[in-house]
C-alpha cells in the first residue's frame, strides 16, 4: 500500500487557509487520492483597511479592535519569548504592549473585543467582530505594531506564537513530506525547513517552536502520521544536531518545498533571517530515502525574490511568472510535487524527470 503523502500548505499575509484552499484547488485535484493538503490558518486577525475619499487608509472601529487585540497576544507572546531565552523584554516591546492595552480599554469596541478573547480567544474576537463589521477578517502569521507616541519604528510581533502553533500541529498530525507556501506562508516553510535541520540551534533560538517529544509522552502523534514506525532518532545528516535520544523526532526535514512569491514580505524579523543565513536547510540525501527539492515561483519583476528564498538545495528550481496557477500550471506542479516525492524514495527517473518538466506558458489570472 502506498504511503499516504501529507503537505502542509501555508497561506500569506491578508489571506486565510480558506482563500488558499480556493486557490490551490486545481493542484489538489492533480494529485492522486492519497496525498492529503493540509491548510492552515495563521493564529493573527488581520483586518483590512477602507479608502475614503481622499484615498486615505482607514478602519472601522470593530476591525481596529480586532488588530490591536491581535496585536496585544502577538505582543504578550515576544514577552514569554525572551523570558524563554533568558532576555530582558526590550523597552520598545513593553512600551508598545502598554499603549495598545490603553487602547483598547479607550473604547467601547476594543472593551467588548477584549472580553471576547478572555472567553474564547481570538476565534471569539474573529466571530464577534466579523458579525459587527459585515465583513470577515483574514489572517496573518505576525503582527506589524504601528508605531505609538515617541516610538519611530514599527514592530513585527508574534512570529514564536505562529512557530509554536506549526510545532503542536506538526507534533499532534506529523509526519508531513512537504510543503506549499504562498507569500509570507514561504517565508514560513523556509524557517520551518532551516529549523527542522538544526533541532538543537532552533529549540535555543525559537523556544516556542519544538516538534520533539520526550520519549514515552502522552501527547505522541497519531500513529497515521508514520508508514510504519516513528523516523529514526539519529539522522546522520542533522550531525551534533540530533537531539538525545530520551526525544522521539516526530518530523524531519522535508522533502519537497513549492513556494509562491509574488512580492517581498517583511513577516521575517532580521534576527530570523540572519538564523537562516548562518543555518542553511539540509540539502545532503539520506542514502535511499531523502533529497530535497524546492521549487520557487516568482512573479516577473525586476525587484529579485526574499532573501530568505536565496538558496535551498541543489536541486532547486526557480521559475519566473505571475499567479495563479490554471488548469495547465496546476496540472505542471502536481506532477511536480509527486516527482519530488518519488525521487525522495530513490526513483533515478523521476529525478530526472523532475529536472525536464516543460513549463506552461502562461497563467491565468490573480490570486
Amino acid at each position: 500500500m502506498s504511503r499516504r503523502t501529507r503537505v502542509l500548505c501555508l497561506h500569506g499575509q491578508d489571506q486565510s487557509a480558506a482563500s488558499l484552499r480556493a486557490g490551490t484547488r486545481l493542484i489538489g485535484d492533480g494529485l492522486e487520492k492519497y496525498w492529503e493538503m493540509h491548510y492552515l490558518d495563521a493564529p493573527f486577525l488581520v483586518p483590512d483597511c477602507d479608502e475614503d475619499e481622499a484615498g486615505e487608509k482607514e478602519m472601522d472601529p470593530w476591525r481596529r479592535a480586532a488588530y490591536l487585540v491581535s496585536a496585544l497576544v502577538a505582543l504578550q507572546s515576544d514577552v514569554d519569548d525572551f523570558k524563554a531565552r533568558g532576555l530582558a523584554t526590550p523597552s520598545s516591546v513593553a512600551a508598545a504592549l502598554q499603549e495598545v492595552t490603553l487602547a483598547l480599554g479607550s473604547s467601547d469596541e476594543g472593551r467588548d473585543a477584549m472580553a471576547a478573547a478572555d472567553k474564547a480567544g481570538l476565534e471569539g474576537v474573529e466571530s464577534m467582530v466579523s458579525r459587527k463589521s459585515a465583513r470577515s477578517l483574514n489572517r496573518g502569521w505576525t503582527v506589524t505594531v504601528m508605531p505609538f507616541e515617541g516610538s519611530s519604528t514599527a514592530l513585527l510581533s508574534g512570529l514564536g506564537m505562529s512557530l509554536g502553533m506549526l510545532s503542536d500541529y506538526i507534533r499532534e498530525t506529523g509526519t508531513f513530506h512537504g510543503a506549499l507556501g504562498y507569500g509570507s506562508g514561504a517565508d514560513v516553510a523556509w524557517l520551518l525547513q532551516t529549523m527542522l535541520s538544526h533541532p538543537r540551534s532552533s529549540a535555543a533560538a525559537f523556544p516556542s517552536f519544538f516538534p520533539q517529544l520526550p520519549r514515552g509522552s502522552s501527547r505522541m502523534p497519531r500513529m497515521g502520521g508514520w508508514e510504519q514506525e516513528p523516523p529514526p532518532a539519529n539522522d546522520v545528516r542533522l550531525g551534533d544536531e540530533n537531539l538525545p535520544s530520551s526525544f522521539v523526532p516526530t518530523q524531519q526535514p522535508l522533502e519537497f518545498l513549492v513556494s509562491f512569491c509574488p512580492q517581498r514580505t517583511t513577516t521575517l524579523d532580521e534576527r530570523t533571517r540572519e538564523f537562516i543565513k548562518a543555518k542553511p536547510p539540509i540539502t545532503a540525501p539520506r542514502p535511499g530515502a531523502f533529497t530535497s527539492h524546492s521549487l520557487e515561483l516568482v512573479e516577473a519583476r525586476p525587484a529579485p525574490p526574499p532573501p530568505t528564498l536565496s538558496s535551498f538545495a541543489p536541486e532547486r528550481t526557480v521559475i519566473d511568472a505571475s499567479f495563479p496557477p490554471d488548469t495547465l500550471w496546476s496540472s505542471f506542479l502536481a506532477e511536480w510535487c509527486a516527482l519530488a516525492v518519488r525521487s525522495c524514495n530513490g526513483d533515478e527517473g523521476a529525478a530526472r524527470r523532475i529536472a525536464s518538466l516543460a513549463t506552461p506558458d502562461s497563467w491565468a489570472s490573480r490570486l
